[in-house]
């Protein structure tokens, strides 16, 4: 590796720089153990180069005790963390040192991209301090930025909010350097303590080191304590994102255009309107051939929900896939000192309105009480999941309390729920009670979990994606689980995990009974496996199948590989289930992806769903190739062949950190089958 010309400034300042910032050790903590840091405030901004050399580096706070809780020791390299802040922006440099920087890993160029396998440094900012939630700003060491916002967030830099950072590569290791707007929080003007810690990814040695030690069970009460920032006062103003498709469909030419606007109020509530939102042109997920008695879950990728998702219901109670395409819809959600707030309603094209809301709050760093609630109203002729009630009017409502404490190496928790549902014609009105209870003991090594629930025979969730042949029974379900991680070449990481599980209906008729043992190993650092065995007495049947799976590559990115496969009886069939996908990457530009699945059912005559018997094949192939012309344009495209018939699209991406997106389309991203169709989509921020 080529090592920057600017070594020969970099590595005296760095020196300089060590001996003359503050001590870690000097970092006071308060009384639960926490460390504390004195906001530092930056006589000038830094010059953004990667390079350790300017003054705000020399006044800020350093943080260098690291600690690796994999292992339960110090790191194997140093790195050091210095903070300062203005009146507008947070300031962040690491300094990582590599005895071998000919070996660091960057190979992500594109932001928010797999930057998982490559060196990487992370900030965690919990802004609302309330040791729940975090953003996340990650560099590699080529530059490449990810950003995690805690509560979900489209991708689109000017609508997220921007920040800056560099990196530099060098003869002692590698450096980063990061500007981060306050503005992007949203906080009340003010004085405010935020939670702190910072994570750095070693692959080289398969090594996580983070500060503070947190315990390999989270502890999230030990993050530091970012003292004395002041929040600027804001003009906010709204952001609106319009967007303009033109498309041919066969013979036909049209056009059709909408937009979203975004207002975050100055208490950090975030109001969200759409109207006539483009979902056709977002790739829909593609569900898998394995057979489940309940309904699978599709991916949703739709910018509306996306943005804000943990602020709403849980998918069991609220599945936003059950909103189809829409005419419009409104968000509201926000955090306001320790209530957690969220409100979505949406009118789709079925003449249906969908409602979703949920209230938190978090009493204390043990206590949590979370309120759920998902409402449908629409004509009785509208589309439903299968199962469930035709009725205009369906609510569901949920409450749940949770407990969880921590004393010394072991971590428990406790929750209840109850909740009830009530339809306009009374043919889903119905409850549900729940208990659970985990622990995890040995510093996370050890786990133990009891559960229990009771539902009606009415409580039927129409938005939700429980199985409404899951309503009138009552369950029990005990697990236990062991890991171990060491420092070794070969199965460096064991574990096992066991669940019993009884479930009858409220008549004493057992519904189902299951037994699962799984295993799993981490044999080299690029090679996992596990197994699966499973017997579930479901009568009339009795399933008893077997599961395997192996991955390879996985420290290789771009390269990534695995194989799985099912054998067994299901349903009183014969089945098998084979899945295996590889993914190639040629250069720096080029990723190419293969996915291929076959599933078979052998009827026995007589079977309900086949009476004739015989054999049920299904398969389905998946391409899908990317070419990235530069990280802000590329061309991509998704091939699917399968029992079903043949689907695919192409497209042309310009996705800017500013000014308009443009997207070409060949084909539909979200249908099934095939469509002769051209788009042509522009996307801007106002």
């Amino acid at each position: 590796m080529r090592i920057s010309r600017a070594c020969a400034v970099y590595i005296p300042a760095s020196i300089l720089l060590f001996v003359a910032s503050p001590e870690a050790e000097s970092i006071p903590r308060d009384s639960l153990g926490a460390p504390v840091i004195r906001a530092v405030w930056a006589s000038a901004p830094p010059r953004l180069d990667g390079i350790l050399d300017d003054p705000v580096w020399m006044e800020a706070v350093r943080l260098d005790d690291f600690y690796v809780v994999d292992y339960d020791r110090p790191p194997s390299e140093p790195t050091t963390v210095f903070l300062a802040c203005d009146s507008a922006n947070l300031y962040v440099a690491a300094r990582m040192g590599d005895r071998y920087p000919g070996q660091v890993r960057m190979a992500e160029t594109k932001r928010d991209g797999q930057y998982t396998n490559d060196d990487h440094f992370a900030i965690h900012f919990d802004i609302q301090h309330l040791h729940a939630n975090s953003y996340l700003f990650i560099v590699t060491p080529r530059g490449t930025q990810a950003t995690t916002i805690p509560d979900g967030s489209p991708s689109k830099v000017e609508w997220q909010g921007d920040w800056l950072a560099a990196a530099r590569v060098d003869s002692a290791g590698w450096s980063v350097e990061m500007v981060i707007p306050m503005v992007i929080f949203g906080r009340p003007a003010g004085p405010h303590t935020i939670g702190v810690a910072a994570h750095r990814w070693l692959p080289r040695l398969q090594e996580e080191m983070t500060w503070p030690n947190m315990g390999r069970v989270r502890d999230d009460t030990k993050t530091g304590n970012w003292e004395g920032i002041v929040w600027p006062v804001e003009r906010r103003r709204p952001a609106l994102m319009p967007y303009i498709v033109a498309e041919r469909v066969g013979g036909d030419l049209s056009t059709y255009a909408g937009a979203d606007i975004k207002y975050t109020t100055g208490s950090g509530l975030t109001l969200l309107a759409t109207a006539y939102p483009d979902y056709r042109n977002i790739e829909s997920g593609v569900l898998g051939l394995d057979f489940s008695y309940n309904e699978q879950a599709r991916a949703d990728n739709r910018p509306f929900v996306t943005e804000g998702a943990a602020y709403y219901p849980e998918s069991w109670i609220f599945y936003s896939q059950r909103i189809g395409e829409m005419y419009g819809g409104g968000k509201l959600f926000g955090q306001l000192g320790r209530s957690r707030v969220g409100l979505l309603t949406a009118y789709d094209r079925n003449r249906v309105v969908h409602t979703a809301g949920k209230w938190s709050w978090q009493k204390s760093d043990a206590w949590n009480f979370d309120q759920h609630m998902a409402w449908r109203h629409g004509p009785a002729d509208a589309p439903h999941p299968p199962g469930t009630p035709m009725a205009t009017d369906h609510l569901m409502f949920v409450s749940i309390a949770r407990f969880t404490r921590q004393v010394g190496d072991r971590e428990e928790h406790y929750s209840t729920q109850g909740g009830f549902t009530k339809t306009a014609s009374d043919t889903a009105n119905g409850y549900d009670f729940e208990f659970h209870w985990n622990r995890h003991v040995g510093n996370g090594t050890h786990g133990y979990a009891l559960g229990g629930r009771i539902l009606s025979n009415g409580f039927i969730p129409v938005e939700g994606l429980l199985n409404p042949a899951d309503a009138g029974q009552r369950d029990i379900t005990a697990s236990i689980e062991w890991e171990k991680r060491r420092e070794r070449s070969w199965f460096n990481e064991v574990g096992y995990w066991a669940q019993l599980k009884y479930s009858e209906r409220l008549n004493g008729d057992l519904y189902h009974k299951d037994a699962t043992l799984e295993g799993w190993a981490d044999v080299t650092p690029d090679v996992a496996m596990a197994l699966n065995g499973k017997a579930i007495d479901r009568p009339p049947y009795v399933d008893k199948t077997l599961y395997a799976w192996v991955g390879w590559n996985r420290r290789s990115f771009g390269h990534e590989g695995g194989i799985e496969a099912t054998a067994g009886k299901v349903k009183g069939t014969d089945y098998r289930f084979v899945s295996a996908y590889q993914n190639t990457r040629i250069g720096r530009q080029t990723f190419l992806s293969l996915s291929a699945q076959g599933v078979r059912h052998v009827y026995p005559v007589g079977h309900v769903d086949r009476p004739l018997g015989g054999t049920d094949d299904r398969y389905q192939l998946i391409g899908t190739a990317q070419f990235d012309i530069t990280p802000e344009h590329a061309v991509s495209g998704r091939l699917i062949e399968g029992t079903r018939g043949l689907n695919g699209y192409a497209t042309y991406q310009q996705v800017l950190r500013r000014g308009y997106d443009l997207f070409i389309i060949v084909g539909d991203p979200s249908a099934d089958t095939w469509t002769r169709r051209v788009a042509l989509k522009a996307v801007v921020v106002l």
